[in-house]
């Protein structure tokens, strides 16, 4: 069965740049008093690491969908293609976190620390959330999603003059 693994890669990447830096940024702002203008500011760093998580993470994500092509094509059993891509997309978030030399003094007490492991946990989550749907080929049998065509036989003349 071919699965739409674009799909579900796309939308366990995108939720975890829509979550992981909002987690982060409330994390930030809620710790420390920002003083009057905490919204505008708040929404401002979150708009700036979503953004900067969509463009250092897309690589990772072209990676992450090969890697789920194969995986739903290997294995069968949901529980193990979950937990196998749960664990792959982890470590591709860790090394996306790490190839990058700003990272370079990188330590657990690290606020980029925090935010690669929430970005760890958002896509550990988002493979759960998310099912990689089969795909559903048109067929003569199936043309339009959720109906089928019913054989009725050769289409005659039921009306009987009398």
């Amino acid at each position: 069965m071919n699965y739409n693994s674009l799909k579900y890669s796309a939308r366990v990447w995108l939720s975890t740049i829509a979550f992981a830096p909002a987690i982060f940024c409330a994390g930030v702002f809620f710790d420390k008093s920002a003083g009057g203008n905490q919204a505008s500011t708040f929404v401002t760093f979150y708009l700036l690491f979503a953004f900067y998580e969509f463009v250092f993470s897309l690589i990772t994500w072209l990676v992450f969908w090969i890697i789920v092509e194969l995986i739903t094509w290997l294995i069968g059993s949901n529980i193990i293609r979950k937990t196998l891509l749960t664990f792959v997309s982890v470590a591709l978030t860790v090394a996306t976190f790490r190839i990058f030399p700003l990272f370079e003094s990188f330590s657990l007490s690290d606020s980029f620390c925090d935010l690669m492991l929430i970005n760890c946990a958002c896509i550990g989550l988002g493979c759960w959330l998310f099912t990689p749907e089969p795909e559903t080929a048109l067929s003569p049998t199936n043309q339009y999603p959720g109906e089928t065509w019913k054989s009725y036989g050769p289409t005659t003349n039921d009306h009987t003059e009398s």
